[in-house]
């Protein structure tokens, strides 16, 4: 799981995303790896008795959700909460808005899902290493980059500013 999520983190440009302030206001930066954008924690509580669970798991959760962090980082969290052999087990995600959407939501999990499941295919025929050299899509979108490039351009035209007038 954590080497699918990291993958994704790795193919999507936003989950990449730095922000820091200038004199001209705030400005993104794109990383080339996402080791400190994407936080990855495994929680084993097993050892926690299963009426204090909640109490733990959001304790755990809200201290992901206060990390986030736009400049420093992480915008991503994932953690795997694990309960032994009886029970399944779960995952809490958090995304900095900036990164994430509603629409964005659906595809990174559906990408995940296809990873994950692509990766234990590979891996039950000893070819793990194959699959994290492959893009989890197919056809990639628009990058972030190129998407706010048109995005800019489209902002500093006139055509946009005679639209407004409208």
């Amino acid at each position: 799981l954590e080497s699918a999520y990291r993958k994704l983190g790795q193919t999507h440009d936003a989950l990449r995303l730095r922000f820091f302030p200038t004199e001209q206001g705030w400005q993104a930066e794109i990383l080339q790896d996402c080791a400190t954008t994407l936080n990855w924690q495994f929680s084993s509580l097993v050892s926690i008795a299963p009426d204090s669970r909640e109490r733990v798991i959001n304790e755990i959760a809200r201290t992901a959700q206060e990390a986030i962090d736009l400049a420093t980082g992480p915008i991503a969290s994932m953690i795997l909460f694990d309960f032994g052999d009886q029970e399944p087990q779960k995952i809490y995600l958090v995304f900095h808005h900036f990164v994430m959407d509603v629409i964005s939501w659906n595809s990174f999990w559906q990408e995940l899902e296809l990873l994950c499941t692509k990766m234990e295919i590979a891996s039950s025929n000893g070819e793990n290493s194959m699959v994290l050299n492959q893009s989890p899509r197919s056809p990639r979108g628009v990058s972030f980059r190129s998407w706010s490039h048109v995005l800019r351009s489209l902002a500093d035209s006139q055509v946009t500013e005679e639209a407004a007038r409208k």
